[in-house]
């Protein structure tokens, strides 16, 4: 196995179901171990980025690719709060990502989407539509980091709890209560292929 194989962000790999993936591949194909499957996101995040770059003057440097680097950081935080735990979860923080720099009155929205649509983590319909969001999940946000600051506890912070059957696992027929994802989808947006995107 390369020594990079699980690190090399320049790729292009496109978004797949990973149940129908294997568990280990060489670093040249996708597979469902995390850090392998990562690169999907990884790769349309490092799109937008050289996109990023190629916006900020007609003769970028230095410290425009630091300034654009910390603007993206930014965004990508607020997507991954503003995101709902679902299975969907990857088209979900792109679609957060892009609200989010909508609200921000960024200038990032149609490179992002680029990348999250040539990885396939946003459909093409999904990407015209993620610009009509209003940001208010995003923007809550900022008054939930006041909340934890002042030391409150955030409402609704843990995921629900749902009962599986423990007979599956032999462990007599008591109900296991388990934390899992299941919270409402914030953003209406799919990946490539509908219902697959996570």
């Amino acid at each position: 196995m390369e020594p990079d194989c699980l690190r090399n962000a320049a790729n292009s790999f496109f978004y797949t179901n990973p149940e129908g993936l294997p568990s280990t591949a060489p670093a040249a194909s996708l597979s469902s171990e995390p850090h392998a499957f990562s690169r999907v996101f990884t790769g349309a995040f490092l799109e937008a980025l050289a996109g990023g770059f190629r916006l900020a003057s007609a003769n970028p440097g230095e410290a425009d690719l630091q300034a654009v680097s910390l603007d993206l950081a930014r965004l990508l935080i607020a997507g991954i709060r503003a995101a709902p735990i679902v299975p969907e979860y990857m088209s979900q923080v792109a679609a957060a990502i892009v609200t989010a720099d909508g609200a921000a009155r960024g200038r990032y929205g149609d490179v992002l989407k680029a990348g999250f649509v040539r990885h396939g983590i946003l459909s093409p319909q999904s990407a015209v539509s993620v610009g009509t969001f209003h940001a208010a999940g995003v923007a809550a946000l900022a008054r939930t980091d006041a909340t934890a600051a002042a030391g409150r506890p955030i409402p609704g912070n843990e995921l629900p709890h749902i009962a599986l059957s423990a007979s599956e696992y032999g462990l007599g027929d008591r109900p296991l209560l388990v934390r899992a994802p299941s919270e409402p989808r914030r953003f209406a947006v799919s990946g490539a292929a509908f219902g697959l995107a996570r």
